[in-house]
């Protein structure tokens, strides 16, 4: 069972977990099959629910749904390149060429909202947005269920 705590956390009690996550924490949220796993830099937490649930309280901040089965958080990102997401954590993360493709524009669009781009006018408007009017009204930051993805492991 997933809880929202108070408006900067989220409390988890499954089985043996109990915790506390911070939204600022964690870097990821992946479903597998019907299990969720939520990864912070030094932890990973997997327990049973559903991904919708997590994503009504995590959606609008510094969170973008990747995928249909991927929540990723903007601020934990430091690189997107050739369908790789890397993480600050070292933590490494494949999708699929369609995903990456949205994914990567929306990660730029994220990043334009800082100095010394926050007073550009990207758009042709004076705000910024994640996603494209195009996008959002054909569903693409919905996307999901490509078989292209999962972690990948450092060779080293």
């Amino acid at each position: 069972m997933i809880r929202k705590g108070d408006n900067n956390s989220i409390i988890i009690v499954s089985g043996n977990t109990f915790a506390r996550i911070k939204f600022s924490d964690i870097e990821m949220i992946e479903q597998i099959g019907r299990k969720i796993k939520v990864c912070t830099e030094n932890d990973e937490y997997v327990f049973y629910d559903r991904i919708n649930d997590m994503a009504s309280a995590l959606l609008g901040s510094t969170f973008y749904r990747a995928m249909k089965s991927l929540i990723v958080n903007f601020d934990k990102m430091v690189n997107i390149k050739d369908g790789v997401l890397i993480f600050e954590s070292g933590r490494k993360f494949a999708i699929g060429r369609n995903n990456y493709l949205i994914l990567k524009r929306s990660f730029k669009n994220y990043l334009m909202k800082y100095p010394p781009f926050s007073d550009c006018d990207t758009f042709g408007k004076n705000k910024l947005s994640f996603v494209s009017e195009e996008d959002r009204t054909n569903n693409i930051g919905e996307l999901g269920n490509n078989r292209n993805m999962g972690n990948i492991k450092d060779k080293n």
